[in-house]
């Protein structure tokens, strides 16, 4: 068992994944075109399942006409 962020595992887990945060909600504000580069440039060289490169990554704009797109493909759930 371990302990920490308020949460409680079953199992001698690492601390870590119990402190780990995914939000649910994000702010809506504009990701600047730099910060939106970067982090796909960071995915690009990150390790992948059973080594299967090249990784794929698609995007869409708020207020572009890919959105709709992009948004209808996703869960109800994510689509929030």
């Amino acid at each position: 068992m371990t302990q920490s962020n308020n949460r409680q595992s079953e199992h001698p887990v690492d601390a870590f994944f119990l402190d780990r945060w995914s939000p649910g909600a994000f702010t809506g504000e504009a990701m600047s075109r730099e910060d939106l580069l970067t982090i796909l440039d960071a995915g690009h060289w990150a390790p992948s399942s059973g080594n299967n490169q090249p990784w794929r990554f698609i995007y869409a704009l708020r207020e572009t006409a890919s959105w709709p797109l992009l948004l209808d493909i996703l869960s109800p759930g994510n689509q929030r």
